[in-house]
């Protein structure tokens, strides 16, 4: 008796057949393949805004040892010559930003004297800096003193 009472509940239910599991699995494939291009181009974006962030944070160093230091003498930090003169130098940096270690990020320096107050500063960062530059970012800024 008990098993005519299963069976009579079970005939009302239907499972899923074996091409609608294998419809779900093709779908869910095909939006997994998606989520995994997605993935890399995620990846590339994280990579250039930490690039970005580094680079911004070196420009920053350099500005900052041209700006403390006065226009007659070398700069402190990085031993740059005096902004009394017009001169392009060039400075190595790790992909950390730091000076020793292997070479990521190139920095061009072109300075032009443009007063006894002010001199101008154009920054060029490449990377990376041991092949093939294929990344190039430009500043520019002006640093001046007060005449006393």
């Amino acid at each position: 008796m008990n098993d005519k009472k299963q069976q009579a509940h079970f005939q009302g239910q239907a499972g899923f057949s074996l091409v609608e599991v294998a419809l779900a699995l093709g779908i869910i494939g095909i939006g997994m393949v998606g989520m995994l291009g997605l993935l890399s181009i995620t990846l590339n974006g994280v990579k250039d805004s930490n690039d970005d962030n580094q680079i911004a944070m070196i420009v920053n160093q350099v500005i900052t040892d041209r700006q403390s230091t006065p226009f007659d003498l070398s700069s402190d930090l990085f031993n740059l010559p005096p902004l009394t003169q017009t001169s392009t130098n060039s400075l190595l940096f790790t992909r950390d930003g730091g000076t020793n270690g292997p070479s990521f990020y190139r920095i061009v320096e072109a300075q032009a004297y443009t007063a006894p107050a002010a001199a101008q500063i154009d920054i060029r960062v490449e990377w990376p800096a041991q092949s093939a530059i294929t990344n190039v970012t430009f500043y520019s800024t002006v640093i001046a003193r007060k005449h006393i």
